[in-house]
């Protein structure tokens, strides 16, 4: 019996309801719709794990709006922001990107509104501009971000540690790249920091001394939060320092 696909079937349905029509699907399962390649992978994990269909709205409407994203680079250039995700996910070589750590990389997106719309190679030669101009803009204005953001203290079993909540919640494991984000932080935390980021809109910090303590206290939240959303960053653990970001471990059954 051949297996049905739910998540292609309700995206097939709603994009047939507003007249457009899938051109063609790849072996590997994109799917072409006039100039758009989409696909279902994250669409298929939410709705897996909660049965959440909205995902599959969210593609429909990128595909019916994107003649209002913007396209000049003076309109575009303020709206520019670094998100995480996956260094093995699909598709990531396409965008404006740099990888951070073997299991996370950085993308460059434009936020529109409504849209999160990835910064394809592509564009940056239309725009005339290099990666390295690219990602000033997108920290500059991560910087504004973090500005209006809130880094809430918190105690597990008495200890300290941070619950990063951004003025975007997309944006709360991206915050620590901020040019800011050291002076932000190490009144409160010290300097270097350590942080878990497993997902898009979580992320916690904890201080130097504070790495016995909470290197192994966030193991289940970690894992269980990478394994379940539809937009998972990393297992690793995080050191946050002037050297940078580096992992110096990741989650398994154990940190090893």
């Amino acid at each position: 019996m051949e297996k049905t696909d739910p998540v292609f079937e309700l995206f097939q349905q709603e994009v047939s309801r507003h007249g457009l029509v899938i051109d063609s699907v790849s072996e590997d399962g994109l799917i072409y719709i006039k100039d758009h390649r989409i696909s279902l992978d994250n669409a298929r994990k939410q709705f897996t794990v909660n049965g959440d269909t909205s995902k599959v709205q969210e593609l429909v409407r990128l595909v019916l709006n994107s003649d209002s994203v913007s396209t000049s680079w003076e309109e575009v250039r303020a709206a520019i922001l670094p998100v995480l995700l996956p260094s093995d996910m699909e598709y990531v070589q396409e965008a404006v990107h740099k990888r951070i750590t073997a299991g996370m990389s950085m993308v460059l997106v434009q936020n529109a509104g409504e849209q999160i719309v990835w910064l394809r190679n592509d564009d940056a030669a239309e725009w005339k501009q290099t990666h390295e101009m690219l990602f000033k803009e997108a920290y500059a204005n991560l910087d504004s971000v973090l500005a209006s953001s809130e880094i809430k203290p918190a105690l597990l079993e008495g200890h300290p540690y941070g619950i990063i909540l951004g003025a975007e919640s997309f944006l709360d494991a991206s915050l620590p790249f901020a040019p800011g984000f050291k002076e932000r932080v190490k009144k409160q935390f010290g300097w270097p920091v350590y942080a878990v980021m497993p997902v898009r809109d979580l992320c916690f910090i904890f201080s130097e001394h504070e790495l016995d303590f909470f290197g192994q206290r966030f193991s289940s939240t970690v894992l269980t939060e990478f394994s379940t959303s539809p937009y998972p960053v990393t297992r690793e653990l995080i050191k946050i320092s002037d050297s940078g970001i580096e992992a110096i471990g990741q989650y398994k059954k154990s940190l090893k």
